[in-house]
C-alpha cells in the first residue's frame, strides 16, 4: 500500500541522486583535466620562452667574446703602433739634439746674438718633442702594466731649479714672471727624479702656455 509507494518512491529519489552525483563528479573531473591541459600548455609556452632566452643569452655572450678578442687586438696593435712611432721619433731627435749640441759648443766659432736665439728656440723645441715622445711612451707602458720607477730621495727645490732653465725662456718670451715659493724646510721625497721632473714639467708648460702674454 502506501508504504510500498513511499519506498518505491524513496528508491527512484535514491537512484535520481545518485545520477546527478556521478554526473557532477565527472564534470568536475573533465574540468580538473581542462584545468591540468591549460597549465601544461602554459608550460610549455614558458619552456619554449626560457629556450629562446638561452639562446639569446648564448648569441650575446658569443658576440661579447667576439668584441673582447676584437678589443685586445687593437690594444696590442695600438701598443705595437706607440712602440714603433716612439722609437721612429726618436732616433731623428736624437740626432737634431746632437747638431744642437754641436752649435752650442762654439766649435763652430763664436755665434750671433740672432744665431744663438735661434739655436736656443731649436733646442728648447727639440727638447718638448722629446718629452712629448717620452710622455707616449710612459702612458703605453702605464696602460700595459711595464711601467718602472726607480725612486730615490729627492730635493725638490734642485728639481725645480733644473726646470727653471727650460722654462725661464719661454716665460720671457711671453713677459711672464716665474716666482718660485718654496718653505726652506720643505724635507725630501721619494720619488722617480726623471718620472717628477716630467710631471713638473709638464705643469709648468701648460701654465705658460694657457697664460696670457704679460
Amino acid at each position: 500500500g502506501v508504504a510500498d509507494e513511499i519506498k518505491g518512491r524513496l528508491e527512484e529519489l535514491r537512484a535520481h541522486l545518485g545520477e546527478e552525483i556521478e554526473d557532477s563528479a565527472f564534470e568536475e573531473l573533465q574540468q580538473q583535466n581542462r584545468d591540468l591541459a591549460r597549465v601544461l600548455a602554459e608550460l610549455e609556452e614558458k619552456r619554449e620562452q626560457l629556450e629562446e632566452l638561452n639562446r639569446q643569452l648564448g648569441e650575446s655572450n658569443r658576440e661579447l667574446n667576439e668584441a673582447n678578442a676584437k678589443l685586445r687586438e687593437l690594444a696590442e696593435l695600438r701598443e705595437e703602433f706607440l712602440a714603433l712611432t716612439t722609437h721612429d721619433l726618436r732616433s731623428p731627435l736624437t740626432v737634431i739634439s746632437g747638431v744642437i749640441s754641436f752649435f752650442t759648443s762654439g766649435r763652430l766659432g763664436e755665434l750671433s746674438p740672432e744665431q744663438k736665439n735661434m739655436v736656443s728656440m731649436m733646442e728648447r723645441n727639440t727638447q718638448n718633442l722629446i718629452e712629448l715622445v717620452n710622455d707616449l711612451l710612459d702612458a703605453s707602458k702605464l696602460e700595459s702594466g711595464a711601467i718602472r720607477l726607480d725612486v730615490s730621495s729627492l730635493d725638490v727645490r734642485r728639481v725645480l731649479d733644473e726646470l727653471r732653465e727650460s722654462i725661464d725662456p719661454l716665460a720671457k718670451e711671453k713677459g711672464i714672471e716665474l716666482v718660485e715659493t718654496v718653505p726652506a724646510d720643505l724635507p725630501a721625497v721619494e720619488a722617480d727624479r726623471a718620472k717628477l721632473r716630467r710631471i713638473l714639467l709638464n705643469l709648468l708648460s701648460n701654465a705658460l702656455k694657457f697664460t696670457q702674454k704679460g
